[in-house]
């Protein structure tokens, strides 16, 4: 990592921590109090804002009537529910935190069903976690205000925590390679999942700023080929198209490209959140120039470099998933024959095999268990590198956080980072970028 670098990155995380543990230490001490407080004085703010509002589009009468009519009403209605029923938007953060568990309780319920159908073991333990986060979000969700205390801290000892990683992350940049590699890796800086579900949204726009710019274009795209040549690769896609905006994970082992997702439309449950498992195997050299012209995607690829014992317990991983399934074609719409679904136009671009598993874990594919990530962690994990050993949701942000970061402090683990983008993918030219 350059001096430069590696000062703003110290810099970064020793004030994130600072600002972080402190606003801890004040929601633990001053807890209901200081919350009301700061909520009483953005609603003040919004008071303001929503008269202003009015005004101005009372004055604007080039507006459309109805237009104007729609804005009067709503930000009347703000002003009445904060100067009469201030408990309304006091109750935010707890009803939000109460939706949030409720969620997390079908969530175990699903992975639970999933289990007992696909499992010869089903998980007994979602189902009890299933009730339990279902009752205590009820319960906050009924009474909001009741357990702001408990909420707010609980939150302030989680700030404090995640405050002092960062300062912790913060030191291990500056202590050298030959100390801190079993140190940093025992630091997990796990942001909240919804943090890091829009991390590969918020790269891809960046990256695409970046190449509007020639300056930063010739910098992104400047080759320089690294001498150590990876054994495996992690390929993170980022793109602005639908779910696409939350990432997918793939890897490459001896330039094939091992993926796994949600391909069979047919199958596709619960808004397409979930169906029948679909592994395929394909190319890199061709899969990589499809995605980024089928989908505008950007990709980045991480290289790690494995050892010989590593390489054989990964070569055994990926041989037992591929003996646990059976080939599978995806079907062409029966009404349009040239309406191709994804799957089938993969195929045709790439003659990629495609694959369903007869039982176990990946039978069913569900963006909040059995997905990408956990796929790509059960062949990674099978090498005894311990990268993502963590609880909670694995999500493709999760992937390119913890690989960039990995990449940037030059640990010898991930040797090689580099970006594929419809500017540099035509002549397949792998290009490695400083951001």
């Amino acid at each position: 990592m350059k001096k430069k670098d590696k000062m703003y990155d110290t810099t970064i995380s020793l004030f994130t921590g600072i600002i972080l543990i402190i606003l801890g230490i004040i929601l633990i001490i001053f807890n209901k109090n200081f919350y009301i407080n700061v909520i009483n004085i953005l609603l003040i703010f919004i008071l303001i804002n929503s008269f202003l509002n009015i005004v101005r589009t009372l004055l604007n009468k080039k507006k459309n009537k109805q237009n104007n009519f729609i804005v009067v009403c709503l930000n009347t209605l703000f002003i009445i529910i904060i100067l009469f029923v201030p408990s309304i938007p006091q109750s935010f953060f707890p009803i939000l935190f109460s939706t949030y568990l409720i969620l997390q309780s079908f969530i175990k319920l699903i992975l639970f069903l999933i289990s007992y159908k696909d499992y010869e073991h089903s998980k007994f333990s979602e189902i009890i976690y299933s009730i339990f986060y279902f009752v205590i979000g009820i319960s906050i969700f009924l009474f909001p205000m009741k357990y702001i205390d408990v909420l707010l801290l609980i939150l302030g000892i989680y700030f404090i925590v995640l405050g002092s990683l960062f300062e912790l992350k913060a030191i291990s940049v500056n202590i050298p390679n030959k100390y801190k590699n079993n140190i940093k890796r025992k630091i997990k800086i796990q942001l909240p999942v919804w943090i890091e579900a829009v991390v590969p949204y918020t790269v891809f726009v960046e990256i695409n700023n970046l190449f509007e710019i020639e300056e930063e274009k010739s910098k992104i795209t400047k080759d320089k080929l690294h001498k150590i040549k990876p054994d495996m690769e992690v390929l993170v896609h980022v793109s602005a198209n639908g779910f696409n905006r939350i990432g997918h994970v793939d890897i490459v082992y001896n330039d094939k490209v091992i993926s796994y997702g949600n391909y069979d439309d047919e199958s596709h449950k619960l808004f397409d959140t979930m169906g029948e498992g679909v592994l395929f195997y394909v190319n890199k050299e061709k899969y990589i120039p499809f995605c980024i012209k089928h989908s505008k995607k950007i990709i980045f690829s991480f290289g790690i470099k494995l050892s010989k014992e590593q390489k054989k317990q990964i070569e055994n991983k990926i041989f037992d998933i591929r003996s646990n399934c059976f080939e599978w074609n995806s079907p062409r719409d029966k009404k349009n024959i040239n309406n191709l679904n994804y799957a089938c136009e993969l195929y045709k671009a790439t003659k990629a095999k495609f694959y369903k598993f007869n039982s176990g874990k990946f039978k069913t594919y569900f963006v909040c268990g059995s997905s990408c990530c956990d796929l790509a962690n059960e062949i990674i994990g099978s090498s005894g590198i311990d990268l993502l050993k963590m609880n909670g949701l694995i999500s493709p942000g999760t992937y390119y956080d913890c690989l960039n970061r990995e990449y940037v402090n030059r640990t010898g683990l991930v040797v090689s980072r580099k970006i594929y983008t419809k500017d540099t993918y035509s002549d397949l030219l792998n290009v490695n970028s400083d951001l």
